[in-house]
């Protein structure tokens, strides 16, 4: 009889399929390009972001799609964000109809603001979002935002975490409309800024919506020359923080 042996590759090992033996690497401008994240599809194709760098100092947002076994989708190609002097694409996630919200930041008269774009199903901006679907806050100030991570409430309303920067980094949660406005209702014309560590130097990573509609963000704040976790709650449709930070 002898023993029967299984079809599939054991869990947790590269995928020969996938690739050149389970992994895709792509050369796009051959500088410091960088996969942030992705999403699959039901079809197992997969859409990926992240920001590519013709020179080492101007990264280009991008959102490409991958067939099932890692090469380009040719229908979808490399797509270039619209971004204006420099740009990144962080994270992203699905709205109810399958298209796909992004954020990051844009590089807009010489200062980085905290930029969303909206794609269309078929991997086309959205010509109703903003502009050339993308929308960047805030238009004006001396400052830097970088948003780094994006999630979406079951209303379509989309939460934005990420950072501040003048002289030090302050943590900042956003939220937005489905059509790229700040939602008044929300913080302070739709922006709440926190200070939460002793240096005043801190930073959001992730957000996200749970089940009661509360927003929990995290990351990290500084106590003097230390790292330690940040993580605030916001009651829904209220500011009071309910979380605390690490210590």
């Amino acid at each position: 009889g002898g023993l029967a042996h299984a079809a599939l590759a054991q869990p947790g090992t590269l995928d020969p399929t996938f690739g050149i033996g389970g992994v895709v690497q792509i050369n796009m401008t051959g500088n410091l390009d960088t996969g942030t994240d992705m999403l699959p599809m039901a079809d197992g194709r997969l859409w990926v972001c992240g920001y590519q760098s013709p020179s080492s100092t101007l990264p280009e947002p991008f959102l490409l799609r991958l067939l099932p076994d890692g090469t380009l989708d040719p229908d979808h190609g490399i797509v270039i964000l619209s971004h204006g002097a420099a740009g990144r694409a962080e994270r992203m996630v699905y709205a109810a109809d399958s298209s796909i919200y992004l954020c990051g930041y844009a590089d807009t008269l010489g200062y980085e603001r905290y930029t969303l774009w909206h794609v269309l199903p078929d991997g086309t901006p959205d010509p109703a979002f903003g502009l050339n679907g993308r929308v960047s806050f805030p238009l004006t100030g001396i400052y830097d935002f970088r948003a780094s991570d994006i999630a979406i409430q079951p209303d379509g309303k989309l939460v934005v975490a990420g950072y501040r920067r003048i002289s030090t980094r302050m943590s900042f949660v956003a939220r937005f409309n489905t059509d790229g406005t700040l939602d008044s209702t929300f913080g302070f014309n739709g922006l709440l800024t926190m200070d939460n560590s002793e240096s005043a130097n801190d930073e959001f990573l992730t957000v996200d919506v749970l089940d009661d509609g509360s927003i929990v963000a995290g990351g990290y704040g500084k106590n003097g020359l230390l790292d330690y976790p940040l993580i605030v709650k916001l009651t829904r449709g209220h500011l009071k923080i309910v979380g605390v930070r690490g210590s």
